[in-house]
């Protein structure tokens, strides 16, 4: 009966803690969401492969003026600009069909202002292989793409070396272009 008790008590506590980890990493995770710079979006790739709005963060609201309650569930083309869901849903395929991360610039026009973006697409797949979400960030490189295009006259000073030899990166790395900066 004592061991039966015992192992009663172990269980709950086990669980107890796993739920506080749990809660911890949720809460983590959240906050990074919720006070990132950068424009965060998620997207749901429903099993017929039609991509819907889940949620984004408070920095996609304010740069693209939706609050994030307005898009859940809705297609793209229900939230955005005709052409505007259609560039995003070309790129959402990309990387679908990729299996990987891609990167890529675009140019909006946004409650008139004119703005370049620099866009990163992640699949994330369920624990059968498929892709279920595309994860989204964007950072708003305007003011960069300035800066650089002034500098393309100046003779390059830098040198790039890789960081992480062939060996160790992950297969997909090799997937990701950056686009010229001039």
């Amino acid at each position: 009966m004592v061991r039966i008790v015992g192992e009663m008590i172990y269980t709950w506590w086990a669980q107890r803690q796993a739920s506080a980890s749990l809660q911890a990493s949720e809460a983590l995770y959240a906050g990074i969401f919720n006070h990132s710079a950068e424009s965060i979006f998620l997207l749901d790739v429903l099993p017929d492969g039609f991509l819907v709005w889940e949620t984004a963060n408070a920095a996609w609201e304010e740069g693209m003026g939706i609050p994030a309650a307005a898009i859940a569930g809705k297609s793209l083309l229900e939230v955005l600009p005709s052409s505007m869901a259609a560039s995003l849903e070309n790129r959402c395929r990309a990387c679908i069909a990729g299996g990987g991360p891609i990167v890529y610039e675009q140019t909006l026009e946004l409650r008139g202002s004119t703005r370049m973006w620099r866009v990163i697409l992640v699949p994330i797949w369920d624990a059968g292989g498929r892709i279920v979400k595309l994860q989204g960030s964007a950072r708003d490189v305007t003011e960069e793409k300035g800066r650089s295009r002034s500098n393309c006259a100046k003779p390059a000073t830098a040198t790039c070396s890789p960081r992480a030899s062939s060996k160790s990166a992950p297969p997909w790395i090799s997937k990701i272009s950056f686009p010229p900066l001039c």
